[in-house]
């Protein structure tokens, strides 16, 4: 029993970076993700990755990765000037493969500052919630400040090499993430308040479409919406996706699930009977459907 104790004691005082009587800040925490495999979550160090389980990818691709050095020169010039938020999910693909090299091209321009390193969830939530404001619906996500003040950011993956696409920021050149349209909807919102964006779905439907690479990136910032509680803007861009992909069951299915959550269970019956129309052969609205319906 006592060696169960220090051993706890050792491990609240390892993840632990700064205590005062006010707050306590973990560091390092690892979860269970929708797999049930180990995953870090929330505000990590660099080292973290150096261990298993994660130590096997992060190796490899930081092993493998060949830095274009000739590209890297527009990079080295000023590089400590900025800062660099990495908000990534050790469950994730992309952040496994992005994040190694993303470390590397740095570490060869000589950058000397800390970066903050953000894990999430596959919801893309934190603990304490570091992503709240940022709008974080793929991971990885590069975060490029400078005074304080976000330049610009990496979504996932570089368009054309991260050392192309970091020499494009840093030399303050037109440079848009491989995911366009998701920035674009936050605009609107911001700028139009929710009435008016609710009022001109039509409109922003045409001009977004062109934007999109699939479905599934407007998707994954409605459930960002969904988790941050805001749940008026989360429905309004699931009605978005209905006029941009109106044969596509999803995201009948996703509008269904925000209106359930919401607490309004009649409009939810309503689009998961839609989404089963669309494909009838669809599980989610199916379970859904029998659940409601008793």
């Amino acid at each position: 029993m006592q060696k169960i104790y220090l051993l706890s004691l050792f491990l609240f005082f390892f993840s632990c970076k700064n205590q005062s009587p006010q707050t306590v800040e973990y560091v390092n925490r690892e979860a269970l993700d929708t797999n049930g495999s180990t995953m870090l979550i929330g505000k990590c160090t660099r080292g973290s990755m150096y261990r298993e389980p994660y130590k096997r990818w992060y190796d490899t691709e930081f092993d493998a990765f060949q830095v274009d050095s000739l590209a890297l020169k527009d990079v080295k010039t000023g590089i400590n000037d900025y800062s660099f938020t990495v908000f990534l999910g050790t469950w994730c693909g992309d952040s496994r493969r992005e994040v190694p090299r993303f470390l590397k091209v740095l570490d060869k321009t000589g950058y000397t500052k800390s970066i903050k390193f953000v894990m999430v969830d596959n919801d893309k939530q934190s603990p304490t919630h570091e992503e709240a404001g940022k709008n974080i619906f793929r991971v990885p996500t590069f975060i490029i400040e400078k005074n304080g003040k976000e330049v610009n950011r990496i979504i996932e993956r570089p368009v054309e090499s991260l050392e192309k696409d970091l020499a494009k920021i840093l030399k303050n050149e037109n440079y848009e993430p491989a995911y366009r349209a998701v920035p674009k909807l936050v605009q609107m919102l911001e700028n139009q308040g929710i009435t008016n964006f609710e009022k001109n779905l039509e409109i922003i439907a045409k001009e977004i479409k062109p934007l999109l690479r699939s479905s599934s990136e407007v998707n994954s910032y409605g459930y960002v919406l969904l988790g941050a509680k805001r749940f008026r803007e989360a429905i309004a861009v699931f009605r978005l996706q209905t006029l941009i992909f109106p044969d596509d069951a999803n995201v009948y299915d996703s509008l269904a699930e925000a209106y359930l959550i919401a607490g309004k269970k009649d409009l939810a019956i309503k689009f998961y009977e839609i989404a089963l129309q669309k494909d009838p052969k669809f599980e989610s609205p199916k379970l859904m459907l029998k659940k409601l319906k008793g």
